[in-house]
């Protein structure tokens, strides 16, 4: 609209509201020409240090994505939800119970090497099979078309973007410290 010498204030307003404005120069202008037809938006649901809760399933309600924290497996839910965090199973059951699309992990304990890691993923899936665990400097691609790249930096290390993409891309870090 700006191209087209549409000044900034009511004109501008009623053409974004559809409308068409007859400019001073004469020219008459059609709100249609310029509004794209509205697409539907991206739910995401993101969870930092969360212990089972009952709020956290009405906020994860019928998201595209949801972003939880699985700190320790299973067989030590106690300790986990003592600490404030999750297990693998409740991660998995939250996203179950509140029909997520995906599900990716993140805040695993350091405690866990690459098979330990393995071993949560498999006991996430086993109770929710669209789930992946989030790794250092992976994107996240919404699938957004009518918005530039503007990467996010949430949590610790997960980077968002909005890219029509696969859902999951991982980058190694380049000596330059930059992804």
């Amino acid at each position: 609209m700006i191209a087209a010498g549409v000044p900034f204030g009511p004109l501008f307003q009623r053409l974004k509201a559809g409308e068409s404005v007859t400019l001073d120069d004469g020219r008459t202008i059609h709100g249609k020409d310029f509004i794209a037809p509205a697409t539907p938006g991206k739910k995401i649901a993101i969870f930092g240090d969360t212990a089972p809760c009952e709020s956290a399933l009405e906020m994860a309600r019928d998201v595209d994505v949801m972003v939880h924290e699985a700190t320790l497996e299973a067989a030590m839910a106690e300790k986990a939800n003592s600490r404030g965090h999750s297990s693998t199973e409740q991660t998995a059951q939250l996203a179950r119970a509140a029909n997520a699309k995906r599900l990716i992990v993140t805040h695993v304990s350091s405690r866990y090497d690459a098979e330990g890691c393995r071993r949560l993923l498999a006991e996430c899936r086993n109770h929710f099979p669209a789930c992946e665990l989030a790794e250092d400097f992976c994107h996240l691609h919404a699938g957004i078309t009518f918005c530039p790249l503007v990467p996010i930096t949430l949590l610790s290390r997960l980077r968002f973007t909005t890219l029509r993409a696969p859902w999951i891309t991982s980058r190694k870090r380049s000596t330059t410290g930059q992804t």
